[in-house]
């Protein structure tokens, strides 16, 4: 990952207990359009571990924005925003808080202006 951050989400997972800080980022590429969801864990929110992005889809998007995390049922959801090509806000998910999250069969996503409301 890039060090350059745009978007924070920080949460406490019991299932693994520690924290997780999400972060809009960059992985290393010659391209601008490398965004992924990068990862932090700390056990105690004074010293943080960059751990590997969390969601990295190699696809043409500039940033995933304001990137949160949250279980219903038997399935992870992590929604973003992005305003490379359109502005939206879309959503993938995954069995496992780990991954890999997948593009849904339904693509739903909420146009313009959603970004920060959804925080």
């Amino acid at each position: 990952m890039k060090k350059r951050i745009f978007e924070i989400r920080m949460f406490f997972t019991t299932r693994k207990n520690e924290y997780w800080m999400l972060v809009s980022s960059k992985e290393n590429s010659v391209t601008n359009r490398s965004g992924c969801v990068g990862l932090l864990t700390s056990p105690d929110l004074m010293t943080w571990e960059v751990q590997k992005p969390l969601y990295s889809p190699n696809i043409d998007v500039g940033a995933h924005e304001c990137p949160d995390l949250f279980k219903i049922g038997n399935w992870w959801y992590l929604i973003y925003s992005t305003y490379t090509g359109f502005y939206a806000t879309v959503y993938r998910m995954s069995k496992s808080i780990d991954g890999p999250y997948i593009i849904p069969k339904e693509k739903l996503s909420i146009h313009v202006g959603f970004m920060q409301a959804k925080q």
